[in-house]
């Protein structure tokens, strides 16, 4: 698959949302059982299309970084365990964090020079 289609069937995988084009946070009542279905309705619409990206990029897993690839397996051996939902939040926030700290002053150059380059 050349990456040309890889990269457009991502871009096809991530482009709507569940009730698209109506407001979320007005039709539930916070702490809701209906508030906490739509919560759950989005997490796994996110995973369905985190999902989809993989599938859309699989044949160019096996050339992966391994140091990446190594990062990514020690964080799923600290979340996928049996333990509370709140200790398996907990490390996800703090793994989270570690990534954002990591590549949020790099993600914001790009960023910023992207958005200040004049088309061409």
């Amino acid at each position: 698959m050349p990456v040309e289609r890889a990269l457009g069937n991502m871009c096809i995988a991530v482009d709507r949302w569940p009730q698209q084009h109506t407001p979320k946070l007005a039709s539930v009542e916070p702490g809701s059982v209906e508030g906490f279905y739509m919560l759950a309705a989005f997490v796994f619409d996110l995973s369905r299309k985190m999902k989809y990206l993989y599938k859309a990029t699989s044949e160019f897993g096996l050339q992966g970084d391994p140091a990446f690839a190594q990062e990514v397996r020690a964080h799923n051996a600290e979340l996928y365990v049996r333990e509370s939902w709140e200790t398996i939040a907990r490390r996800a926030e703090a793994i989270a964090m570690g990534l954002d700290k990591e590549i949020a002053t790099e993600h914001q150059r790009i960023l910023d020079t992207v958005a200040t380059r004049k088309e061409r």
